[in-house]
């Protein structure tokens, strides 16, 4: 069909996003890491490390993974939105794994990291970047 991509494309394409979305998620651990050393709480702490992820992975999956040929303007805005729904699934995730069950703030913020990578693939490959 057309406009469907062969399977090993799109393991390629999953490959890249996983590639991009683990150095964003560097990003996002760095600076929590960082603001919780400083003396930052838990929450505040990944919720500041989250805005500094989806900036770092909004330009490696728009250049790297999607190579998006959509206009930075409409991919931004679609991001932004997708964006800030993750940030706020990120930090009820981590508020109930943390705050709630009492797992470590690494543990927690795994769990929350791993539960929301698949989502964010298929929002990024049909709605995000997708023309």
């Amino acid at each position: 069909m057309a406009g469907r991509q062969s399977l090993p494309a799109l393991l390629r394409q999953a490959g890249r996003f996983a590639l991009s979305g683990g150095l964003a998620t560097g990003v996002h651990l760095g600076i929590m890491a960082a603001a919780v050393h400083a003396g930052l709480p838990g929450l505040a702490a990944t919720v500041l490390g989250a805005a500094f992820g989806a900036l770092a992975n909004y330009v490696l999956q728009y250049t790297y993974t999607f190579n998006a040929r959509i206009s930075h303007a409409r991919a931004i805005r679609r991001y932004s939105l997708t964006a800030a729904a993750a940030m706020l699934i990120n930090a009820l995730m981590f508020y109930a794994l943390h705050d709630g069950a009492r797992l470590p703030v690494a543990t927690a913020q795994a769990l929350t990291t791993g539960g929301l990578a698949m989502t964010h693939f298929l929002l990024y490959r049909k709605v995000v970047f997708h023309e």
